[in-house]
């Protein structure tokens, strides 16, 4: 249940976070001001028309990507609004070729070199001619600090070393003050987390591998806390598999009270075990050990030579059976004593 739940409010999140990124694109298309210096090529007037906004929508909006791109078969980069020194790259992201086969509105999540960012991609007209493309974007990292909010769970986002680039991660990391954590696990790196202690956060497994449903991977514990771990696939814009979110959702009251319960209904079973034993002990004892010391005793009074007592069958069970028996065998037992005291008395006189 955790799985879906987690899965469900990530899919939720980028649903909406596209909606918002796509109706402020298609705002922002409408811009005259925008066009006509994208029209006259003017970078330097353009960036500084749109740096403001800029500015306002990565606060407000958490936007962090806004880039001008020229048409086919050109298809660069004329202006990026988050990096102005860099232009003129030839752009091959699956979203902005997506948007340049359609020629309509395309959205999906893609990896760069050291993050994940979630991407609108719009084509830009003038009067009804092609002149190129806008873009915006969003880095997906407080997706999973909202979902610790809504949810309560721990979360980390995995990716495939194959979609980064080891150098670029390094620079990052260290620009950032941060453990250049690339080397932790095999194949994939933790890009983002919400926990302080990463080390509870480990998955060794093929990402390619992890169900479309996701995947409960078991417990952990950490300290006197108890986690049950577990991951769901993120696939890129083209429907890849490139990473998995993994979570960590706390069931420490949930297993202690399960713990007390065990114990409870240990103490339960052992106490029923040791009346069962006692109330078998009791039936034991009245039904045969009780029947059979009587047996003993009578036998124990006729060879004293009292051939006198009787055996009376209690039950008609398999005990009585035997007392029965044991009756017949008194009865011969005292008629061939009775015999030979006759015969050594004839002989006495």
């Amino acid at each position: 249940e955790s799985v879906k739940t987690s899965e469900e409010a990530f899919k939720n999140l980028e649903a909406n976070d596209t909606n918002m990124l796509a109706a402020t694109l298609e705002a922002l298309i409408r811009d005259d001001r925008y066009r006509n210096l994208f029209m006259a090529k003017d970078r330097d007037g353009l960036y500084k028309a749109a740096a403001p906004l800029f500015e306002e929508l990565k606060t407000k909006h958490r936007i962090t990507h806004w880039y001008f791109h020229n048409p086919e078969p050109e298809s660069t980069a004329f202006l990026r609004v988050h990096k102005k020194e860099q232009f003129g790259d030839v752009i091959k992201r699956y979203t902005y070729q997506q948007a340049v086969k359609t020629k309509e509105l395309a959205a999906g999540k893609e990896l760069g070199k050291t993050a994940f960012a979630l991407r609108v991609v719009h084509p830009y007209y003038a009067n009804g001619k092609l002149i190129g493309y806008m873009e915006l974007g969003e880095e997906i990292d407080h997706f999973l600090g909202i979902m610790r909010q809504q949810i309560g769970n721990e979360y980390g986002l995995l990716i495939k070393k194959d979609y980064l680039d080891a150098k670029e991660w390094a620079s990052v990391r260290q620009s950032h003050g941060l453990r250049n954590n690339w080397n932790d696990f095999a194949d994939v790196v933790l890009v983002n987390s919400t926990v302080k202690d990463n080390s509870i956060i480990s998955f060794d497994g093929d990402i390619e591998s992890i169900p479309n449903n996701g995947l409960v991977l078991g417990e952990v514990k950490n300290g006197n806390s108890v986690f049950v771990r577990g991951v769901f696939p993120v696939r890129d814009a083209s429907g890849k598999k490139v990473g998995g979110v993994f979570f960590l959702q706390d069931i420490t009251a949930i297993y202690n009270d399960m713990k007390s319960m065990q114990t409870k209904i240990t103490v339960v079973i052992a106490g029923l075990m040791l009346a069962i034993i006692a109330i078998l002990t009791y039936i034991m004892n009245k039904l045969v050990i009780r029947r059979l010391s009587k047996l003993v005793d009578v036998a124990t009074v006729v060879v004293g030579g009292d051939y006198n007592t009787q055996i009376t069958p209690s039950a008609k069970d398999e005990i009585g059976q035997f007392e029965s028996l044991f009756e017949q065998f008194r009865q011969v037992f005292v008629s061939l004593m009775k015999e030979l005291e006759e015969k050594m008395d004839r002989k006495s006189a």
